[in-house]
């Protein structure tokens, strides 16, 4: 049976975004001074952009930047698959609500649903400190520490017992 374990990620709010090595470690030995309770950190840097995907079989729910119409699951879930298949080279497309092209990465997470993201660097951390790692203060810490915007997102992963 497979458990289920909480990760805090925080991402560049620029999908192409990697800060220098330098500002990576200072970022996570800074999360680490802050964040005593969670278990462990770990820096991530790939070749292309990543879909970040909030917990397994969760519903991203959002609405659109331009006209802040509720955007259909369905209509996300396939476009993410076609950027998938693009390699997340082309992340902006025409919204289904007003026509608009939008860049997935800006679609609005509604309060209260889990946020996703898209990047080629992140931060990660197993069961984090839900009060202090993704709190806004420190993502402003890390901002500062890293040079660019940031952004947080929880996941579940699945791990086998």
């Amino acid at each position: 049976m497979a458990m289920k374990e909480e990760w805090g990620l925080i991402l560049p709010v620029d999908p192409t975004v990697i800060p220098a090595p330098a500002a990576q470690l200072k970022a996570m030995q800074h999360w680490a001074a802050s964040d005593k309770v969670s278990k462990s950190k770990v820096l991530e840097v790939h070749a292309d952009v990543r879909y970040y995907p909030p917990a397994p079989n969760s519903l991203v729910t959002v609405a659109c930047p331009e006209c802040k119409t509720l955007v259909d699951p369905g209509w996300f879930e396939d476009a993410v698959e076609a950027a998938r298949e693009k390699r997340y080279t082309k992340l902006v497309t025409e919204i289904c609500c007003c026509r608009a092209c939008v860049s997935l990465n800006e679609l609005k997470v509604l309060r209260g649903h889990a946020p996703f993201g898209f990047a080629r660097f992140a931060m990660s951390c197993r069961a984090p400190d839900p009060n202090i790692s993704l709190a806004n203060i420190t993502l402003r810490e890390l901002e500062r520490i890293v040079g660019c915007k940031l952004r947080s997102v929880w996941q579940q992963r699945a791990v086998d017992e």
